[in-house]
Formats: structure tokens, sequence, C-alpha cells
């Protein structure tokens, strides 16, 4: 029904796979608590919740014209519920349950949410991601894999945006 290992898009996407629909749902690793092992992550509870909010206070915005976004959150039990973390999570659900147009599903919730509304089912996001991987595949034997990845993301900004780019 879905696979959420995913880290090339932000919402989730459906694809036709032998001839059934499957959902594609984004993971995230800069929402993650996974960021609490290792340099350069969150230290304290707080950390995952200050970052977490300003995250999604600037999603929020971006809905202001009608827009959809999601805000993939990675937590782990072993690594969240530890007592000097688990706060930080707790503050943050706080926070955005005061939002009335917020929804916080699990990813099973968004798999068939999507199955049951036909959403995000985009015939050219298909066509993208196939063509991406061939692309991905050329250019790693290429030496001008910049000049052709800048143009690849150029190209289907505009073309997703209706930008002309002549």
């Amino acid at each position: 029904m879905y696979d959420s290992n995913a880290y090339n898009d932000d919402i989730p996407y459906v694809i036709r796979q032998n001839d059934r629909k499957f959902v594609i749902i984004p993971y995230s690793f800069d929402t993650n608590d996974m960021r609490f092992d290792g340099n350069n992550g969150f230290v304290q509870g707080d950390d995952f919740n200050t970052y977490c909010k300003e995250s999604f206070n600037q999603l929020l915005s971006e809905t202001d014209d009608g827009s959809l976004r999601m805000m993939s959150i990675g937590l782990h039990p072993r690594i969240i519920g530890r007592p000097g973390r688990i706060k930080g999570l707790e503050d943050f659900i706080k926070h955005i349950k005061t939002y009335q147009n917020v929804w916080i599903p699990t990813r099973i919730d968004i798999a068939k949410h999507c199955l049951e509304k036909d959403l995000f089912n985009f015939f050219w996001l298909n066509l993208w991601h196939i063509f991406w991987g061939v692309m991905i595949k050329f250019c790693l034997r290429s030496i001008q894999f910049d000049s052709v990845l800048l143009w690849m993301l150029n190209y289907w900004t505009f073309k997703m945006k209706g930008i002309k780019n002549d």
C-alpha cells in the first residue's frame, strides 16, 4: 500500500506498480530524532521542539495560497523516548494542536487518504521519477553531472510552476 523510505520529495505521491496504486510517503532526516545521535544534531529536547516548530511554522505559512504541505517527523521510541528528550516532542505536539487546519496522521492514514481521495496521482510525476532514475544512471557516467543535474532541477522547477523557460 505504501513505502516511506523515499527522500526525493516533500509530499506523498502515488505510483502504479503492476496495475496497482502504491503511495510513496517521504521521509525526512532534518525533523528526525536520529539527530540526537551524532555530531551537529539535537542536544536537548527543546532543540528538537524548536527546530520542528520553526519548520512547521514555515510550512504552514506556505499554505496561505491553498497549497498543501506535509511535515514528516521520524520518531524512534529508544531515542525520543528518553527522559530528557520526550518533553520536546510533547511541547511540539501541543504547539501544532493549537491549529485547526492541521492533520496529524500515521503513515497508513496518509496512504489510505491518498488512495481514497485519489490525491497526488500525477502522470507527469511518475514520468519524472522514471526519467530522473535514468538520468542519474546516465549522469554518473558523465563528467558533466553537475550541469545536467542543475538543468534537470531548473527544467522541472519551471515546468511544475508553469513558468516558460526559453
